[in-house]
């Protein structure tokens, strides 16, 4: 039952403020719609950064795989077509292999060197380490670099000297 005050204020079932306490603002809580909505909202979100996050990283490996096959595949087809140009220092010969990638966009550069280290043909602007691959390796090897591969492969020709294939 409401107490009357005797200063004549209107009754009143709440206790009175006292002067030195603090007022505490009322906190609103959400209600259990809204939580639920910022849960399903949340777990989407998060579903959707994580499925995006694994496909790209998966279209990245998959492209880099293809491009690392198609430079493989050049350098076998490259490397049968120039070995007379080896043997016989023919440049022409050379330059006529080259034509045919010129207008692949994946290929920035190709070098061909001879048997003493010499570029014999070049094609494009190849890098600063395919520039100094004249000595080369003893095998196809393909040297996956920031942004860009870098293929090296020996040529023997069928004459005698050997020369080095690089892109």
């Amino acid at each position: 039952m409401p107490v009357m005050r005797p200063s004549g204020e209107e009754p009143s079932e709440l206790p009175a403020e006292r002067p030195g306490q603090l007022k505490r603002p009322r906190r609103r809580s959400l209600t259990i719609a809204h939580q639920l909505g910022l849960l399903i909202v949340g777990l989407q979100l998060f579903l959707v950064v994580l499925l995006a996050a694994y496909f790209g990283d998966r279209q990245v490996k998959a492209m880099s795989a293809r491009l690392r096959t198609k430079a493989e595949i050049f350098a076998a087809l490259v490397s049968t077509q120039v070995r007379s140009a080896v043997a016989f220092d023919d440049r022409e010969t050379a330059r006529e292999a080259f034509d045919a990638l010129g207008d692949d966009p994946d290929l920035s550069g190709i070098l061909l060197f001879d048997s003493h280290g010499q570029i014999l043909e070049r094609r494009g602007t190849p890098s600063d380490l395919a520039l100094r691959a004249s000595q080369g390796v003893s095998a196809l090897s393909v040297f996956e670099m920031p942004h860009r591969l870098l293929v090296v492969n020996p040529i023997q020709s069928l004459e005698g000297p050997r020369g080095m294939l690089a892109f």
